[in-house]
């Protein structure tokens, strides 16, 4: 029977989803739409696998381009060239890099063209001279400006950039939105005041939207001078923000708009997050539907982001605003108390004695708060942990899940730890992380570890010796161990370790103050199942083959140490190995020969050895700059690599792409 043919229509959907561009990220307030790491494969690659996929996806790649380096910029001028009637696809377009000659050509061909976003952060070898050429070739309804402040530089071609804009505003006679910066760092706001000039008498323009961080926006309820120029053109509608500010303006925002009638007739304060609240009647009839929404709201707010997860929001990091505190939210009413405190107790973090004590006392007072926690952090430093009440704590806290200790470096709790979880919350317990003192005067028994049965990651760092010439059956234990991380740990742990089947196991980390292996341990025994494998050069003993020990792992990281020679941890490397996707390389610091290390162990890879590999990972593979030279080694070895389909990555992703290249540029004739 011959398949049916997919309609037209359906394969225009499917490639919608994966060709087209969000309009937040096409007018995104950022300098790089999206970052150069999380650019994955080009959705280009759609229009090769046959015509009618050419001839269906072809309108759908050009109506949004955004362009990110002069690479790009040159390819996409080509493609015109060859074929001009590919412009009058472009409907949007984003500039970032390009701003040269070949930007002439693509406006010029883009007669359709609807939305222009330019980025006024040019790199100090752009020239804007093609790019202020062109903006007299198009007529868009939309002007989006954008800049990232931190790294905003003011240089000759920016200004270039700006005046050829006030230049065209009054001969873009289908301008109605423009989108401004309203960040304003030293110099910028005189931009604003540039700009506003020509937007005081445009007839088109509709809407001014305003991009920025919303500490910026309206501060102290002062309105800047540029907006209320703008205000004055009679034709413009409506002021708003790029996206609803994430707290209130404030009362004196609304009273300075509230007091001025031009103003108050163009912002809606509700997009300003200034709006009376009303209850809705029908939570206050269905007591069910109210907790519902309530909890989930309450969960969202009771969320402690940890320093160590590295979740913090790019723009609370720049605002240096703390979040007010939890318990806070409980002092609202009633019910938010009582949908709250489950939340507030799941996921304490403590950084302090006072906090712990704290905490012991309100479990003491209220035992049946212990049901709630899931996850307990501590950090405490020094000689103060000695007094940490442990006992007292995890007695009441049947069904925790994760428990974390740290502090000093040089500090190492002691063993009730381990004694106190073990008795308390070992049934539940499924993550465990805590440098423990190895001072015992006598062996352990590993039976201690059997009170464990659902622990799923387990770190161990402890030198403690165990009873290896016991009785106690260690086959069965820790049966759900998936990940293992080794510190410090006497020669009986991997002794014990080597005894059990752990047939969960797939990832295995040394951690770098691990001691030495020992020959004939752990790895004969669980290599075959490891997925995962983290190890340094000088845990491996001499004769360690880790390519034949471990035959399934897919990702390889090694730990070097500053100023070391970059190694596999392996001296012994026979047989290719066909499972290993990726090598994660990590050294300790970032020294003057990281770059002649790195170029020696690449040079050191025979990629024939492993015919799986596609990524090898190090922070100095940084591709986030669009101008690389040719010269560089970096570029060099990216290049001999992607040609054997192996990509050098950053810790974020972000690999190296041809066209990111530094190209350079001759001048050209602009023929207005």
């Amino acid at each position: 029977m011959t398949p049916r043919r997919v309609p037209d229509e359906i394969l225009h959907e499917i490639f919608s989803s994966a060709l087209s561009v969000p309009d937040e990220t096409f007018s995104s307030h950022r300098s790089a739409s999206v970052p150069p790491e999380a650019v994955d494969e080009p959705g280009s690659s759609i229009l090769l696998v046959c015509k009618r996929w050419l001839r269906i996806a072809t309108p759908l790649l050009y109506k949004t381009v955004i362009l990110r380096s002069r690479g790009q910029a040159q390819a996409l001028e080509l493609a015109l060239r060859s074929n001009p009637q590919l412009g009058l696809l472009i409907k949007q377009l984003r500039i970032e890099g390009g701003y040269g000659v070949s930007m002439y050509t693509v406006l010029r061909a883009a007669k359709n063209l609807a939305d222009i976003c330019v980025s006024l952060d040019l790199d100090e070898k752009d020239s804007s001279k093609g790019l202020c050429h062109g903006l007299k070739l198009i007529s868009p309804a939309r002007l989006v400006l954008v800049y990232y402040p931190a790294q905003f530089t003011i240089r000759r071609s920016t200004l270039d950039l700006i005046e050829a804009v006030v230049t065209c505003i009054p001969k873009w006679n289908n301008l109605a939105v423009v989108e401004m910066p309203h960040d304003s760092p030293e110099g910028i706001s005189d931009h604003n005041d540039v700009v506003a000039k020509p937007l005081k008498s445009a007839k088109n323009l509709r809407s001014l939207v305003l991009s920025g961080y919303e500490k910026h926006l309206f501060a102290d309820g002062i309105i800047p001078q540029y907006i209320s120029d703008i205000a004055s053109n009679p034709y413009l509608q409506e002021i708003r923000p790029k996206v609803l500010p994430r707290k209130s303006l404030g009362i004196g925002f609304a009273q300075v708009v509230q007091g001025n009638p031009r103003l108050s007739e163009l912002f809606d304060l509700r997009r300003f997050g200034i709006s009376p609240f009303v209850y809705p009647a029908q939570l206050t009839a269905n007591p069910q539907l109210e907790d519902t929404i309530w909890d989930r709201i309450l969960s969202h707010l009771f969320q402690i982001i940890h320093p160590e997860d590295g979740e913090w929001d790019e723009d609370d990091e720049m605002e240096f605003e703390l979040p007010p505190a939890p318990s806070s939210y409980l002092l609202v009413c009633k019910l938010f108390a009582r949908l709250g405190i489950p939340h507030l107790y799941r996921n304490p973090y403590l950084d302090s004695v006072l906090a712990l004590g704290n905490l012991s006392q309100r479990l003491a007072d209220q035992p049946s708060l212990g049901v709630h926690v899931r996850r307990l952090s501590l950090w405490i430093y020094g000689d103060y942990a000695d007094s940490v009440p442990f006992e007292d704590i995890v007695t009441r806290l049947p069904g925790m899940l994760e428990f974390k200790l740290d502090g000093h470096p040089l500090y190492r709790w002691s063993w009730k730890v381990i004694t106190e979880l073990a008795m308390h919350c070992g049934g539940s317990l499924q993550t465990f992380q805590a440098p423990i003192v190895g001072s015992m005067a006598e062996t352990i028994d590993p039976s201690i570890l059997a009170q464990f049965p659902r622990m799923r990651s387990f770190t161990w760092d402890c030198e403690v010796a165990f009873d290896t010439a016991g009785i106690t059956d260690v086959t069965n234990m820790l049966s759900q161990l998936k990940d293992l991380s080794i510190g410090a740990a006497h020669p009986s742990f991997h002794t014990i370790m080597s005894q059990m089947q752990l047939p969960a196991l797939r990832s295995l980390k040394f951690n770098p103050n691990a001691t030495m292996i020992p020959n004939g341990l752990f790895l004969p025994t669980h290599g075959g199942k490891l997925e995962e494998l983290t190890l340094a050069p000088a845990h491996m003993t001499s004769d360690a083959d880790v390519f034949t020990l471990c035959p399934s792992i897919k990702v390889l990281t090694s730990r070097c140490r500053s100023g070391s020679k970059i190694s596999l941890g392996t001296s012994k490397w026979r047989h290719p190995h066909r499972s290993i996707e990726r090598i994660v390389l990590w050294t300790r610091g970032f020294v003057e020969d990281t770059e002649s290390r790195l170029v020696d162990f690449l040079a050191s890879i025979d990629p024939t050895l492993l015919p799986a590999l596609r990524e090898i990972q190090h922070d100095a593979f940084d591709w986030t700059s669009v101008h690389k030279p040719p010269s560089s080694l970096m570029v060099q070895w990216a290049n001999h690599f992607i040609a054997r389909n192996i990509h050098l990555v950053h810790e974020k992703g972000g690999r190296w792409r041809p066209r990111r290249q530094y190209v350079a540029e001759k001048e050209g004739n602009y023929l207005d």
